[in-house]
């Protein structure tokens, strides 16, 4: 799902407008994955589990929609 006309555009074109902001997250939505990894001791993700990956994914996106509601960027969708 994409805010506006303009941002699915660039995703279709692969060019994201990510702000420093995002990519904040990003980096701490992905130190909340590596401590999982850490915590199963296993830091290849192709050795996953069915179920290990969907842990890996919904620590790491959990941790975005977290830092998304109480963070700095928690501006509203402009429409």
């Amino acid at each position: 799902m994409f805010c506006s006309m303009d941002h699915m555009q660039l995703w279709e074109k692969k060019k994201m407008d990510w702000a420093k902001e995002e990519d904040q997250m990003l980096f701490e939505a992905g130190k909340v994955g590596g401590k999982y990894l850490e915590s199963i001791n296993t830091f290849d993700l192709r050795k996953l589990s069915k179920e290990q990956w969907l842990t890996f994914l919904r620590v790491t996106i959990s941790e975005m929609a977290n830092q998304r509601l109480t963070g700095e960027l928690n501006d509203e969708i402009p429409f």
